[in-house]
C-alpha cells in the first residue's frame, strides 16, 4: 500500500496509480512505478501494514499512518471491549466466594488493570433459605432418621433453628408447627412444616421449620 505525503503529513491513504495519474494527467507512468525510487519525487511513499495487535478482551483499532524511523507504517491502539462485546473467553474466571449463610450472585465483568474478570456479590440468605439448605433433601432427611433415629433428627432441627433464628416479627407472621406424618409404606414417619401465610397454609415436605 502507498500514501501521498506532503511536508510530513499524510495527504491521502491509500494512494494508487490512478490517484497519481489524476494528480499528474500530463505525465505517463510505467507499470510498477509506485514501487520504484522515482515515486518519492511525486511525494509517494510505501506504507508498511503492521498486523493488528492481539489482546484478550481488547479490540485493535487502526490508527493513523505514522513515520517510524525511516518507514511509514500503520499505527494501532488497543481499546477495551464493551460489556456487550465480551465473550466468556475474554473474561478471567474467578471462583465464587463461599460464606456461611450467604449465596454468591454473579455480577458484571469488570476490568482489573488490563484483564476482564468475573465479579461476585454475596447476598445474605433469609432464615428460611438457610434452614432449608441445612435440612437437606427429602432423601437426606429420611436417611438421617433411619440411621440415627427420630430424636437425633429432632435435635438436629433444633440446632438448625437456633443457628438461623427468626426475628420476633417473623415468628408472629410465620408460626411453625412440627407434625408427624406416616410414610406411604406405613412404616416410616417423617416431618412436615406448615407455614401459615395469611389465609393460606402451605405445606413444605420434610422441612424442620
Amino acid at each position: 500500500m502507498y500514501a501521498k505525503v506532503k511536508d510530513g503529513d499524510v495527504v491521502k491513504y491509500p494512494y494508487g496509480i490512478n490517484d497519481l495519474k489524476k494528480d499528474y494527467p500530463n505525465t505517463s507512468f510505467p507499470t510498477g512505478f509506485l514501487s520504484s525510487a522515482g515515486a518519492q519525487s511525486y511525494d509517494v511513499v510505501e506504507v508498511k501494514e503492521n498486523n493488528a495487535p492481539q489482546k484478550v478482551g481488547w479490540d485493535a483499532v487502526a490508527g493513523d499512518i505514522v513515520l517510524n524511523g525511516t518507514e511509514w507504517e500503520r499505527s494501532w491502539t488497543l481499546e477495551p471491549k464493551t460489556l456487550d462485546e465480551l465473550s466468556e473467553s475474554d473474561i478471567e474466571d474467578v471462583p465464587a466466594p463461599v460464606q456461611d449463610g450467604y449465596v454468591a450472585e454473579a455480577g458484571e465483568a469488570t476490568l482489573d488493570g488490563d484483564v476482564w474478570k468475573h465479579t461476585w456479590t454475596l447476598v445474605e440468605n433469609t432464615w428460611l433459605e438457610n434452614r432449608i439448605l441445612e435440612y437437606g433433601s427429602t432423601q437426606d432427611q429420611l436417611a438421617f432418621i433411619t440411621e440415627n433415629g427420630l430424636e437425633a433428627w429432632q435435635t438436629k432441627v433444633a440446632e438448625i433453628k437456633a443457628k438461623y433464628p427468626k426475628t420476633s416479627e417473623e415468628k408472629r407472621e410465620h408460626p411453625d408447627e412440627m407434625i408427624t406424618t406416616e410414610a406411604p409404606d406405613g412404616t416410616r414417619r417423617y416431618f412436615e412444616r406448615k407455614v401459615e401465610s395469611g389465609p393460606t397454609i402451605k405445606r413444605l415436605p420434610l422441612r424442620g421449620g
